[in-house]
């Protein structure tokens, strides 16, 4: 837990002198969800949404957001995650329909899936 504290707090203060985060800010996500940390992760992504343009969720962000949810076996929040990207403007990659496809797989929604 120590060093996400010190991560956030770099991130942070990098964010303060008006640097544009977006790869960093994934990378934690990424490091909070692959740990299980699934609500830092959720606050994280709220964050960057609030930010500006340079600091906005990529594929790669809700990839491992996806990740972490079937990671942790709560596939239908992975799949509410969906339903968000689907309504956003980011572009889909082979990543993150792995992790969707999993996420299907869990949760038992064979028609999605195909």
């Amino acid at each position: 837990t120590g060093r996400y504290q010190e991560a956030a707090a770099m991130l942070k203060s990098s964010k303060e002198k008006g640097h544009h985060m977006s790869d960093a800010c994934t990378s934690l996500l990424d490091a909070f969800a692959r740990a299980g940390e699934l609500d830092r992760a959720e606050s994280l992504l709220k964050e960057m949404k609030a930010g500006g343009p340079g600091d906005q969720p990529t594929i790669k962000t809700y990839t491992a957001l996806i990740m972490g949810y079937s990671k942790v076996g709560r596939p239908t929040t992975g799949l509410a995650i969906h339903r968000e990207v689907m309504e956003s403007n980011v572009m889909l990659d082979a990543g993150y329909f792995n992790y969707l496809l999993e996420c299907l797989y869990m949760a038992r929604q064979w028609s999605g899936a195909r």
